[in-house]
């Protein structure tokens, strides 16, 4: 049901099918761009895990892997021919760093669309082991697709949790116009003000009866998705893009990426949230949404009156400190002064 609980099966698998010392993981952030990694032992705990926010690419760091991009199952025998103890692999954590590891083979588990490793399983034996024999490697080969199975359908629930949590946050910022898509770009929840919103950015009349259950998400802001989804798949970090109507003034769309704030195998979902400079009757509804509780908690001291000073006495904080929340309040609102933003909540 989760990322430890897997792990914890694929190990304790592992280790009956080949006696080793360790197990390394490492899963691939599809949201945040980075990797985590795990080291486990026989006994199935926990012995380090570190989280690295950098791009893995294409995983080429491998040499097994450059010369063979469709690798499954592998001894890491060609990765160091000369016997290197494995603690010298530029995968290996901290935590194991000095351990005599002399054996080990890579279970790599590639992404279904993209060319990169989701997920490598490699378990590890100490020069006390012989070294991995052809019998074993045909074992761990077999056991391959039933690994790859569990963790696909981790994978799917990772999606599934993503999706719940992502409209757990639109259903908390209704009656905004909200749309919430899945990684594939197919609507999986909106509210009527949505409808009549993507009508109105299409140029379709929101009053028209057969819109009422019907939502047709605009093409550009699909384009808009598109390349997102593109960005994301390359690693780039950029989760959010504003898109403002050709026609009509002050009209626009907030596309952003939602998903679970820890590492995981799941992709992201997209959320599109139209806005509108006119002043409506969810006008401050509206501009309250987009900030933390902490910048809503400041903005409503603003709009009472008070001053820098009285808000800093007020919630125990520096005047510095206020005035650097106050600027992140404004930048995220896209106004220049106090005034505008009173305006904006009145």
């Amino acid at each position: 049901m989760d990322l430890q609980a897997f792990f914890k099966s694929a190990v304790r698998l592992l280790h009956a099918a080949i006696p080793c010392d360790i197990v390394f993981g490492l899963v691939h952030d599809a949201v945040g761009g980075g990797c985590s990694s795990t080291v486990w032992d026989s006994n199935c705990s926990l012995l380090g895990k570190e989280y690295k926010p950098t791009s893995l690419g294409g995983n080429r760091h491998l040499s097994i892997l450059a010369a063979n991009p469709s690798a499954r199952a592998c001894g890491l025998r060609e990765e160091h021919p000369r016997g290197e103890k494995a603690e010298s692999f530029p995968f290996f954590v901290p935590s194991v760093q000095g351990v005599a590891m002399r054996h080990a083979i890579a279970l790599f588990f590639w992404n279904e669309t993209v060319d990169i490793v989701d997920l490598l399983l490699a378990p590890h034996r100490g020069s006390h082991w012989p070294d991995i024999s052809p019998t074993e490697m045909a074992t761990v080969q077999a056991l391959y697709p039933h690994i790859e199975t569990a963790f696909r359908r981790l994978s799917r629930l990772q999606n599934a949790t993503t999706v719940r949590r992502g409209l757990e946050d639109v259903v908390s910022m209704l009656p905004l116009s909200t749309i919430l898509l899945d990684w594939h770009l197919s609507p999986l929840y909106h509210n009527a003000a949505a409808r009549r919103a993507a009508a109105l950015w299409s140029g379709i009349d929101p009053q028209l009866k057969l819109l009422s259950r019907k939502l047709k998400v605009p093409r550009d802001l699909l384009n808009a998705l598109e390349d997102m989804r593109l960005k994301r798949t390359a690693g780039s970090t950029f989760r959010e893009r504003i898109v403002v109507h050709s026609s009509l003034p002050g009209f626009k769309a907030r596309l952003s990426m939602r998903a679970l704030r820890s590492p995981h195998p799941g992709r992201p979902s997209f959320v599109i949230h139209f806005e509108s400079d006119d002043a409506t009757q969810n006008g401050k509804l509206d501009t309250l949404t987009r900030l933390s509780p902490r910048e809503r908690e400041l903005a409503l001291m603003v709009n009472e009156g008070k001053s820098n000073q009285e808000i800093a006495d007020a919630l125990g904080r520096q005047l510095s400190t206020v005035k650097s929340e106050l600027y992140s309040v404004f930048k995220k609102l896209e106004i220049p002064s106090r005034a505008r933003l009173m305006a904006l909540l009145r």
